[in-house]
């Protein structure tokens, strides 16, 4: 699903999905663009930035929370954490990888992206 210039196919707008402790809950919209990840959740906005080569999506992104309850779906209160993003694109239309937080206490998280739209 790679374009010739390293920019991916995977340029869409996604649903995501995080694995948490009471199981996949805690969606949210990323629009991956360009070499850019944006969107938000209910509560936190996302933003940051990726490559893929050969299907493996790796990035960072910097979550900032706007409004409501400050929980993280990593299940810690925090007004904002960054994250390394891993990830494998499959042929299905679908991303699943793993955030993995440096910020003290948040730790790594599983989740899942479902292609919504391609960008036009």
């Amino acid at each position: 699903m790679a374009d010739v210039d390293g920019v991916t196919s995977a340029e869409a707008l996604w649903t995501l999905e995080f694995e948490a402790p009471r199981g996949w809950a805690n969606g949210g919209v990323l629009v991956l663009e360009t070499g850019r990840i944006l969107g938000g959740d209910s509560h936190y906005y996302y933003v940051g930035k990726f490559s893929l080569v050969r299907e493996k999506l790796d990035g960072v992104l910097k979550a900032s929370h706007y409004h409501g309850d400050d929980v993280t779906a990593f299940g810690v209160r925090t007004k904002g954490f960054e994250a390394r993003v891993v990830a494998q694109l499959q042929p299905t239309g679908l991303i699943s990888g793993i955030l993995i937080s440096p910020t003290p206490g948040i730790g790594t998280l599983a989740f899942r992206m479902t292609r919504r739209h391609p960008l036009p």
